[in-house]
C-alpha cells in the first residue's frame, strides 16, 4: 500500500516571505517563497542567478484532515527566467530509483509531508509521513520531476514521480509548473492522501553554454518596490474520495522579497 504526497511546489529563494492564503470553505491553502541570495543584484543584460525556495501547506478546516489534491498549478513571475532548456535533463521513470546518468539533471531538493485519512475528520498521527524530494529536469528542460522517497512513516513511498509540466504564464506570470500525482497516490485504501507541507529549494549550481554561465533561475529585475507576485492554484476533490465529482479550485497569490 503506498501514500501520497501532492506537490506544489517549486522552486528559487529571498529571505524575505511571501504569503497567499485561500478565503476557502474546506481547505486552506498558503504559499511562500524565499529567494536566494535576499538581495539579488541583476543588471540590464546581466540577469542574477537566484535559489527558489517555495513552500506549500494545506490544513483542513479546524485543522482537521484536507482532502487530496490531484493537480498543483505554480505560477513564477516574468521576472524570473527559467533555464532548464540549457541545463542537463532526463526522464524518470515513477517507481525507479534516481539513475546515475540523471544525477547531472537533479535541480531541487527538499522534503514533504502528507497525511492519508478521512477529509474532515481529526487527523491520525500513525499515518503521517515525511519524506525526501530530489527535483529532476526532464528532457529539453519541459518537466520538473519531484522524485519521492519516505524518511519516516508506516508505509514506504519509495522512488514515486510526480510530473511537473512546464506551461504559459500570462499577465504578471512568465511560465507555470503544473503537478499532477498518480491517482493510486490519491486514494489509498479508502482513505484520502492529503499533502500538509511541501518545500523544495532549486538548485545554485550553474552551466556554461558559449561561454557564459547560467544558474537554473535568474533574476533579470526587480521593481522598485522589491517585491514580485506569487500564484497557486490548487484543485481538490471533494469529501467523498475518488472517484470524485469536479474538483474544487482554490487560488492564494501574495508577493515575495527581491
Amino acid at each position: 500500500m503506498r501514500r501520497l504526497l501532492v506537490v506544489g511546489g517549486i522552486v528559487v529563494g529571498c529571505l524575505a516571505l511571501a504569503v497567499g492564503v485561500a478565503n476557502a470553505v474546506t481547505n486552506t491553502v498558503t504559499y511562500s517563497v524565499k529567494l536566494k541570495p535576499a538581495k539579488p543584484k541583476p543588471k540590464k543584460g546581466k540577469p542574477a542567478n537566484v535559489q527558489y525556495d517555495g513552500t506549500l501547506d494545506v490544513v483542513g478546516p479546524n485543522g482537521q484532515q484536507a482532502d487530496s489534491a490531484p493537480t498543483t498549478v505554480i505560477y513564477f513571475p516574468k521576472q524570473i527566467i527559467n533555464n532548464a532548456k540549457k541545463f542537463p535533463g532526463c526522464n524518470l521513470v515513477d517507481g525507479q530509483p534516481l539513475p546515475a546518468k540523471c544525477k547531472k539533471a537533479i535541480v531541487g531538493t527538499g522534503i514533504a509531508k502528507s497525511h492519508a485519512g478521512t477529509p474532515g475528520t481529526a487527523p491520525d498521527p500513525t499515518l503521517d509521513e515525511t519524506l525526501s524530494v530530489v527535483a529532476v529536469n526532464g528532457k529539453g528542460g519541459k518537466t520538473f520531476q519531484l522524485l519521492l522517497n519516505t524518511q519516516t512513516g508506516a508505509v514506504p513511498i519509495q522512488n514515486r514521480v510526480i510530473p511537473g509540466k512546464l506551461g504559459k504564464g500570462g499577465g504578471l506570470f512568465g511560465y507555470t509548473i503544473t503537478f499532477s500525482v498518480p491517482t493510486d497516490l490519491q486514494n489509498v485504501a479508502g482513505l484520502q492522501v492529503a499533502l500538509t507541507h511541501f518545500d523544495v529549494t532549486t538548485t545554485k549550481s550553474t552551466v556554461k553554454v558559449g561561454g557564459k554561465k547560467y544558474g537554473y533561475l535568474q533574476l533579470a529585475s526587480c521593481p522598485s518596490n522589491h517585491k514580485l507576485p506569487t500564484k497557486t492554484v490548487v484543485n481538490f476533490n471533494n469529501l467523498s474520495g475518488l472517484p470524485a465529482g469536479p474538483p474544487t479550485s482554490q487560488t492564494v497569490t501574495g508577493t515575495f522579497g527581491c
